[in-house]
């Protein structure tokens, strides 16, 4: 499998406190590829893909890790894409280098299933953010620390299985600046499957296969990609999610909102997830990968 690049963050240096009300951004160089992060009253980053290098701006009175949280979860995703690499907003659980993606809009429960399924056996691997990148063999993901962002409901809904993935977090305790890190083999692994989630008000949770066309048209609005504004990022994205969706198999999932669907919600996921992660199944058309 391909890597996806090689990032080497650089030692911070305080900045002047930000106005916490304004957006977030992003600035890039289309002659040199840099780009400069600013998160709202947060700190500010500065990539340099040249060198491989992300330099961060802390305000004088910030958290002390708060510039680590936002490292992890903003600038190097960001990074990442400036290197190359596609992002998904979803979700994300393991099995054997197998990933399922679990997409959405924002609300739709992605993490909270994603830590659902991680007390039911599986890996934790990504939380709103999957990095992906197609290959002439496939589609390539890559697992950062991640530290799951769930609504204060959801600790009730899930109960001690919230607490599960808190330990996934340690490897990101280290100061990043310090800890050159980069992603190992046990980090790169092979998106096998794509869960479009779609609150509806279905009576129970309904199962599609997506043909790629279909599939293609459904999965844009949840990519993202460094610097859209420039034609050619936006033809390569294009390619990457063509390539994506003859590859991966991808199925939309609608289901009623509350406690009282989870369960078979659970049942359902759990079950076409296991089957397209587990590498001994046999790989077959979409409309095999999909249980009711």
């Amino acid at each position: 499998m391909s890597t996806l690049g090689t990032w080497v963050p650089s030692h911070a240096f305080p900045i002047p406190t930000q106005d916490p009300q304004a957006p977030v951004w992003v600035q890039c160089d289309t002659a040199t590829g840099c780009a400069a992060l600013e998160v709202p009253g947060g700190p500010r980053y500065e990539i340099d893909p040249r060198s491989a290098t992300i330099k961060a701006f802390e305000r004088l009175d910030a958290p002390a890790d708060e510039a680590i949280e936002h490292y992890w979860r903003v600038a190097l995703p960001i990074a990442l894409q400036l290197d190359g690499a596609f992002a998904l907003h979803g979700s994300a659980i393991s099995r054997r280098q197998r990933v399922a993606a679990l997409c959405g809009v924002s609300g739709t429960g992605k993490s909270t299933l994603a830590v659902a399924l991680h007390a039911r056996g599986y890996g934790y691997w990504a939380d709103d953010t999957t990095l992906i990148r197609p290959t002439v063999v496939g589609v390539d993901t890559v697992r950062l620390p991640c530290r799951p962002s769930l609504a204060e409901d959801a600790f009730t809904l899930l109960g001690p299985a919230a607490r599960l993935v808190e330990p996934l977090w340690s490897c990101a305790s280290a100061t990043p600046y310090e800890s050159n890190w980069t992603p190992g083999e046990a980090d790169i692994g092979e998106l096998a499957l794509i869960v479009l989630l779609r609150r509806d008000g279905v009576p129970k949770p309904v199962v599609r296969a997506l043909a790629p066309a279909e599939a293609f048209t459904a999965l844009l609005p949840h990519a993202h990609a460094a610097d859209l504004s420039r034609a050619d990022t936006r033809h390569r994205l294009a390619s990457g999610f063509l390539d994506l969706v003859a590859h991966v198999p991808v199925i939309d999932l609608a289901f009623a909102a509350g406690a009282d669907h989870l369960p078979l919600l659970l049942n359902i996921l759990d079950e076409n997830c296991a089957r397209q992660l587990d590498p001994r199944q046999v790989r077959g058309d979409h409309a095999r990968s999909v249980r009711r």
